[in-house]
């Protein structure tokens, strides 16, 4: 199945480095990547790394807006 979604530019780029960073096919197995990369941290994944990580994805998300 195949849905188009809005992404910012920012996490776009973030996306395609990584997908070629990680010798990837397309963003799907990107986003795939990462949702099991969290899967197997996320019981140790303390608060303090939480809000950092947060922290992080706003800075993110506000670079679109500059």
């Amino acid at each position: 199945m195949y849905k188009m979604i809005q992404v910012y530019t920012p996490v776009k780029n973030i996306v395609k480095d990584l997908k070629k960073d990680l010798e990837l096919k397309n963003e799907s197995e990107v986003i795939a990547y990462l949702y099991q990369f969290y899967q197997s941290r996320r019981k140790s994944l303390t608060l303090d790394e939480h809000r950092e990580i947060k922290d992080e994805i706003e800075k993110i998300i506000n670079q679109s807006s500059l």
